[in-house]
């Protein structure tokens, strides 16, 4: 089980790298959206293909990771890595300030991601 969450949280912080490299301007919500549909693609893409080559045995599992874990060498671009801690960074103030100063439209932008996370985790 923890084997396969990081593996999860691998992919998603892939694909969420990924995103830097065409899409600039997107907040990071829309990041981590986009990045957890490519960072899944491209874990059953390479593991499928190590897979076929290897068979599924546990280096399969772990070259796997590597491969997806080669999109953090995007991050030696100081530019990206600018780019990623103000994203971080204004992410962290919207969330202290949403609940430090909750109003109803953050009430409402809660309410539907709880559903929609309910939702997703009933469905997958």
């Amino acid at each position: 089980m923890i084997i396969s969450l990081a593996l999860s949280l691998i992919a998603i912080a892939s694909g969420t790298l990924l995103t830097y490299t065409f899409d600039e301007h997107e907040p990071l919500a829309s990041r981590l959206c986009s990045g957890a549909c490519l960072g899944f693609a491209g874990l059953a893409l390479v593991g499928f293909i190590l897979a076929l080559l290897l068979g599924l045995t546990p280096l399969t599992m772990g070259l796997t990771a590597l491969v997806l874990a080669t999109s953090l060498l995007l991050l030696r671009n100081p530019q990206r890595r600018e780019q990623l801690n103000a994203d971080i960074n204004q992410a962290i103030k919207a969330i202290s300030r949403a609940s430090s100063k909750p109003d109803r439209w953050a009430f409402i932008y809660f309410l539907f991601y709880a559903g929609v996370i309910i939702v997703m985790w009933l469905v997958f």
